[in-house]
């Protein structure tokens, strides 16, 4: 094998992108590979300088240089709703502290409702049994009468 040569794993790994991104080049023909058989199958072989040619005027490789970043200050919003969430029980009128109440009371209320199609359901079960209780009376005595 040529020294030149490189597995994909290896070449992913040199130009610091996925096997996969590799693969697709390949299938769009920008990339160039040989195919060499092992025992196991066939592995796809890149030539270095293809790479290095391929990846050299790339702008994440060779991207400019990081700048520092402009401080803006917050928005307005982002600071209405860091006042609104710090300042809730001084200010009850709040938006959304009346959308947090609603939104509690709202989960209280369908809590109760689970609780009471839980009971619900208990009971009627419970009369079911009942009654098929009842029905296996009136069967054993259906048979008794028939002899």
């Amino acid at each position: 094998m040529p020294p030149d040569l490189i597995t994909l794993n290896e070449a992913a790994l040199k130009v610091k992108k996925s096997v996969q991104t590799l693969r697709r080049l390949i299938k769009k023909g920008e990339l160039h590979v040989q195919r060499i058989r092992t025992p196991q199958g066939f592995n796809y072989m890149v030539s270095t300088d293809q790479l290095s040619q391929l990846f050299s005027n790339s702008p994440i490789q060779n991207g400019p240089p990081a700048q520092p970043i402009e401080q803006k200050p917050s928005a307005p919003i982002q600071e209405k709703i860091l006042i609104s969430r710090t300042a809730q029980h001084a200010q009850p009128q709040n938006d959304y502290y009346v959308l947090d109440i609603q939104k509690e009371k709202n989960d209280v209320k369908q809590q109760n409702e689970i609780a009471d199609l839980k009971k619900e359901l208990a009971r009627a079960h419970v009369e079911k049994m009942k009654l098929m209780e009842i029905l296996g009376r009136l069967q054993e005595q259906w048979w008794k009468n028939r002899l």
